[in-house]
């Protein structure tokens, strides 16, 4: 089970000026109107069929959707203490939502053939019946308190009319809203309601309207037909309930009215709108299928130029281009359909569309052209996943050259890429020219962090991740557009994890454009960050903290030699954790990877979304990062996070450079929040439990010499950070982590010890193995996640 953590969209206005930092962290809010507008969102992305045991008996969509509520009062009084207005509920239902749900549960099939296009019906049908479930659920506790009676202002009395329509006419003085076989039975108010009742006899027909679309998804779900009567009244849209409020009732406006209000425009028509993730690859193989057909050749050998111009002329073309007749593969038929089915939903249920791997301007408009392929009338905004250290780079050309296409730039602006929850007047609190007009669309660009660690390590991977969102910005203040970075983060700080204050330190001034922040929370970190509402309530303003202050006192431009000193530590550590991993001499690494981690034994567990290997074939460049870091985890070698670091600082320092590097991690927040997230990880590494390992699963010398090399490696980032840092001992600045990580120690060393033995007994073993011994090694990579914290 994993959910993902994403969008925080809080739209601020200027105020640097004699900004106190420390007020903003304990206030969270600074002056009217800059904490009046915005969003986080929150991204479930349950995608597991069974989640860890660990996880079992958790709701964390209850947590949430009870933590949402209070999280805006908090806020309120706030804003409130400083003098400042609450936030506003009546403006339209977008303009003002701090909180935005979203998900890829049912929608990333990246490498997963069991996500199909039945399976993201389903999936949307069922957040949809969830999310009116709840609805009902406060309506119903609603119709007690609001029972004010007699007229009220004009708007209302004529919604009140309008709705009057779903019941059969009663006599004078009697009840209406009475049940009925079309209404349904319900506990509270089952006989109706007084007729000079105007909000209950509203909030009757709100009910009416939430049982009949919850009779709907049921009848989709199960694969029936909806009844016709019914699927007139199926919510398809987040209304604007405002009119409700107009009465002038404060007390009861901001009771459970408000929480509902606020919630409605949380979650809208769906528990979370549904992202869609495919690969680039198969949007190659459709489009190879339809122009080798076509008699135009393989679209995978015409040149980039050649692909975006054909990509384009279809797109703005009138005429059909998919013939009924063409033959295709079950991979391309399944395409097909998803956006067919991606067509037939609504378009409020629906997120952004990643593309995986995404390395041109061709992937982007491809996906343009299969939506209008399916029928889909308001496209889903396109978001390309830019995730490997070669791709990251490479990003900025990629987006500059499709805003560049004419076609594009014009659906981006005319507001079909935006986000669902917009923003309203505002300003660019990262650009220094304040002359600049505001950008007239949005283009999101996701960014990952699992897989660039994986490709280049810590070092390059981060500083990557920081050039190319400054670099992304300029192309986006160059066309006018404004572009919002969506974080790809896992729970481990090996794939970009870590407190909220600390990983937003790594991102450049200006990269919250308008105070958007989208990211995601997967994994075991769900039990983390939402066990209880009060820690969800903890986890939201966290994260809001960290945005309004990032947004407000943004971190400073680093020096030329502070760059330039980056650039090399990155391009070192990236040259010998390449050369160890990937090209190692006889592929010594890669046995070794296979003999020392439980990396098979991993594969048989179910507790991943997805295959461990993005292809059944290759070797570790097609491993998924989660088996990848989750295997290093398990063994205290944590290698992702230090490889080929701690060779880097060595250089300088040998170099006369260590008092450039204490200046930078002193004066530079990037360099300082790399370090103490790296620090944070190697408090929990242990050569020594990785040394009991090889004496129980390493029999050969080469193999047993490579490991030598890296404990020293691990050593020798430990004695290089600490240098740097000033400090004694791992953690220094951590007391209350490094207290929680020696009292989980004792039983930590207990596991890996049983799991080390497990493992020489799995691979001595000749034909089946015993059901104990595998029960052994699951039981002890449950254990050993959890007192690690992380899986991957």
């Amino acid at each position: 089970m994993g959910w993902a953590f994403g969008l925080f969209d809080a739209p601020v206005r200027r105020a640097r000026a004699g900004l106190d930092e420390k007020r903003l962290a304990s206030t969270v809010a600074v002056s009217p109107g800059e904490a009046r507008n915005g969003m986080l969102v929150i991204e479930e992305t349950s995608r597991s069929p069974r989640p860890p045991t660990a996880l079992r008996g958790l709701d964390p969509e209850e947590t949430v959707w009870k933590a949402v509520p209070e999280h805006y009062r908090r806020l309120d009084r706030c804003l409130k203490r400083i003098g400042a207005e609450e936030l506003p509920f009546d403006v339209p239902w977008s303009g003002c939502s701090l909180l935005k749900m979203s998900s890829w549960m049912g929608g990333d099939r990246d490498g997963n053939p069991n996500v199909t296009w039945s399976v993201t019906q389903k999936v949307v049908t069922l957040l949809r019946w969830r999310i009116v479930e709840l609805y009902y659920r406060e309506v119903d506790e609603l119709l007690y308190e609001l029972s004010m009676t007699g007229e009220t202002n004009e708007e209302m009395m004529k919604e009140v009319e309008a709705v009057s329509s779903m019941w059969p006419s009663s006599d004078k003085g009697s009840k209406v809203c009475r049940p009925s076989e079309k209404s349904g039975v319900h506990w509270n108010f089952h006989t109706g309601v007084a007729e000079d009742e105007p909000y209950r006899r509203l909030l009757m027909a709100i009910r009416r309207r939430c049982w009949r679309t919850k009779v709907s998804m049921e009848a989709l779900y199960l694969g029936k037909q909806a009844d016709p009567e019914f699927q007139k009244e199926v919510i398809t849209s987040a209304e604007d309930p405002g009119s409700l409020i107009e009465q002038g009732d404060e007390l009861v406006a901001n009771g459970r009215l408000l929480d509902l209000i606020r919630r409605v425009r949380t979650f809208g028509i769906s528990m979370a709108c549904l992202d869609v993730r495919q690969e680039s690859d198969r949007h190659s193989e459709v489009m190879d299928t339809l122009t080798s057909f076509l008699d135009l050749g393989k679209f995978t050998e015409w040149t980039e130029q050649q692909r975006c111009e054909w990509l384009v002329k279809e797109i703005e073309s009138k005429r059909p281009l998919l013939p009924d007749d063409m033959p295709m593969s079950d991979i391309v038929k399944e395409i097909l359909d998803t956006y067919k089915i991606i067509s037939e939903l609504p378009s409020e249920a629906l997120g952004a569309y990643v593309i995986s791997m995404s390395r041109a301007t061709s992937d982007i408009l491809a996906v343009c052209l299969l939506q209008k392929l399916g029928g889909v009338k308001k496209m889903m905004r396109v978001a390309p996943l830019f995730e490997t250290r070669e791709d990251l780079i490479n990003a900025p050309k990629v987006i500059d050259a499709a805003l560049s296409v004419g076609w594009y730039k014009n659906h981006v602006q005319a507001g079909t890429t935006q986000p669902s929850c917009r923003d309203r007047d505002s300003t660019d609190v990262g650009s220094e020219d304040v002359t600049m007009p505001p950008p007239t669309g949005k283009q999101e660009v996701m960014l990952g962090y699992s897989d660039s660690v994986k490709d280049a390590g810590k070092f390059a991977s981060t500083w990557e991740l920081h050039c190319a969102m400054e670099n992304l910005l300029e192309v986006g203040k160059k066309h006018g557009v404004a572009i919002t970075f969506f974080h790809g983060r896992g729970g481990s700080i090996g794939r970009g994890g870590g407190p909220p204050n600390m990983i937003l330190l790594a991102q450049p001034a200006g990269s919250l454009q308008n105070g958007h922040l989208r990211l995601t929370i997967q994994g075991e970190t769900i039990g983390r960050h939402f066990p209880s509402c009060e820690v969800a309530e903890r986890t939201l303003e966290q994260y809001s903290t960290a945005v309004l202050e990032h947004t407000l006192a943004p971190p400073p431009l680093p020096k030329p030699e502070f760059r330039a000193a980056m650039q090399e530590l990155s391009d070192v550590s990236a040259a010998h954790y390449q050369k160890t991993v990937f090209n190692s001499e006889g592929e010594i690494f890669v046995r070794f990877f296979h003999t020392f981690t439980p990396t098979s034994e991993l594969g048989q567990m179910n507790i991943g979304s997805r295959p461990a290997k993005r292809r059944s074939y290759g070797g570790i460049d097609t491993l998924r990062a989660i088996p990848w870091i989750f295997a290093w985890t398990q063994t205290r070698l944590l290698l992702p996070v230090w490889l080929g670091n701690g060779l880097a600082l060595q250089k300088y320092i040998d170099g006369g450079k260590l008092p450039l590097l204490q200046q930078m991690y002193k004066e530079w927040p990037f360099f300082r929040s790399m370090l103490d997230l790296i620090d944070v990880e190697l408090g929990k590494a242990s050569p020594m439990i990785t040394e009991h390992y090889e004496s129980k699963t390493v029999q050969d010398p080469d193999l047993k010499k490579l490991g030598a090399e890296l404990r020293e490696g691990l050593n020798q980032m430990i004695t290089n950070i600490l240098k740097v840092k000033g400090a004694t001992s791992l953690l220094s600045s951590e007391p209350n982590l490094k207290m929680a990580i020696n009292m989980r120690k004792p039983y930590l060393d207990t596991t890996h010890a049983i799991q080390a033995e497990v493992l020489k007994r799995l691979r001595g073993e000749e034909g089946e193995v015993e059901p104990e011994l595998r029960d052994a090694m699951i039981i002890s990579i449950q254990g050993i996640a959890a007192g690690m914290q992380n899986t991957g």
